[in-house]
């Protein structure tokens, strides 16, 4: 329950300014040539943002794809393919969970231990 939670609160973070911010921010790391692929509908939006601010700040050449695997965020790809960097919910979503699941089995040992 708790990480379905932690979904929901992910997916209505990534809306489409901070998607935008987070691209502008990887551009600045990339020295190679990038393929970003978004949900359909977020290619849509976002692909004129993609091929002008973003590959301007990237300085290098930039594809957009569309991938039915990703529902919101993005995932880049570098040399080919053969290096992936995932900003979509659910990696977002596991990176958080993994975080959270020391501090809540604190929380529920300490629960336990006070019965």
């Amino acid at each position: 329950m708790i990480l379905d939670l932690l979904n929901l609160q992910v997916e209505k973070s990534l809306d489409e300014s901070t998607v935008k911010q987070m691209l502008l921010t990887v551009a600045k790391s990339y020295t190679t040539d990038v393929d970003v692929e978004f949900s359909e509908a977020d290619a849509k939006k976002l692909s004129s943002f993609v091929m002008g601010e973003f590959a301007k700040e990237l300085g290098k050449g930039v594809k957009v794809e569309s991938d039915k695997g990703v529902k919101f965020g993005f995932r880049i790809k570098l040399d080919g393919g053969k290096v992936t960097h995932e900003f979509t919910e659910a990696a977002m979503a596991d990176a958080l969970s993994a975080l959270l699941r020391p501090q809540l089995s604190r929380v529920v040992n300490a629960a336990a231990q006070a019965k």
